[in-house]
C-alpha cells in the first residue's frame, strides 16, 4: 500500500512539475507563433522574443505576487498593453491586425 502511495505521489509531482513551463519556454513558443503568422524577418523575431521574455516573466511574477484575482488581473492588462505597444513598434499596426484577428480565432 505504501508503494503505491509513494508511486502516485511522485507521478503527480513530475506531472505538475512537467506541466510548468518557464518565461523563455514560453516566450520561444509565443515567437514561434507570431513568426509565422506574420511572416517576421530575422532581426524583429529577436525584438519579439524579447518583448515575449520580458512579458512571460512578469505574468509569471504577476501570478506568485499575493494578491486578489481583480489586482492580479489589472496588472495582467497593465502587462499585455505595455507589450502590445512595443509589438506595435517593432512591427507595425497592420500586422497587429493580423495578430489580434488569429488570436480572436
Amino acid at each position: 500500500m505504501k508503494k503505491v502511495i509513494i508511486t502516485l505521489v511522485l507521478v503527480l509531482v513530475a506531472s505538475f512539475s512537467y506541466g510548468q513551463k518557464s518565461a523563455e519556454q514560453r516566450a520561444k513558443a509565443n515567437t514561434k507563433e507570431m513568426v509565422k503568422v506574420l511572416s517576421l524577418d530575422e532581426n524583429q523575431e529577436a525584438q519579439v522574443y524579447e518583448v515575449n521574455l520580458v512579458k512571460n516573466t512578469k505574468l509569471m511574477a504577476n501570478d506568485k505576487l499575493e494578491q486578489s484575482q481583480e489586482e492580479k488581473r489589472a496588472n495582467r492588462k497593465v502587462i499585455y498593453v505595455a507589450a502590445g505597444q512595443k509589438f506595435k513598434e517593432i512591427v507595425g499596426l497592420e500586422k497587429m491586425k493580423v495578430w489580434w484577428a488569429h488570436k480572436a480565432d
